[in-house]
């Protein structure tokens, strides 16, 4: 990995620094009776791990889990109760962890200029705790490089 961080210009830094993450995301959310719907571009992702945010900055709502290892290129299928860590924080800053049921599908793509492709999508994943209940669904896609 080329640690160097000197750049010609500010131009070229701006330019590497657009092609670092590339991603999109749809949520559903259904809680209290309602549901709601939101599209995000902020998802980070590692080889291991991925975390959705909602794009809206003053809201601390996110989805994240870890696989438990790194992800090699292929499809993989996760019961959401086996992922080593798994969480959700709501708008109103409600967190609850280790889902009680849903999967995750993911298919991994490695490409030449070494970078990944996590593209999937989460059903069903459901928490429930005394003072929250959500069941969220929706889809994923992100490239990032590694």
């Amino acid at each position: 990995m080329n640690t160097d961080n000197h750049f010609a210009d500010k131009v070229e830094f701006k330019e590497v620094r657009a092609k670092v993450v590339e991603s999109v995301g749809h949520v559903l959310v259904l809680a209290d009776g309602g549901a709601r719907f939101f599209r995000t571009t902020m998802i980070l992702a590692q080889r291991s791990s991925m975390s959705i945010y909602s794009d809206d900055f003053l809201s601390p709502e996110n989805l994240f889990w870890s696989y438990g290892q790194e992800l090699t290129e292929g499809d993989h299928h996760f019961d959401v109760k086996s992922l080593f860590r798994n969480g959700y924080t709501s708008p109103q800053h409600q967190q609850v962890y280790s889902a009680k049921s849903g999967d995750v599908y993911v298919s991994v793509t490695k490409h030449s200029d070494r970078s990944f492709t996590h593209d999937g999508w989460f059903l069903n994943v459901r928490f429930e705790e005394d003072a929250l209940k959500v069941s969220l669904s929706g889809s994923f896609k992100t490239t990032f490089y590694y």
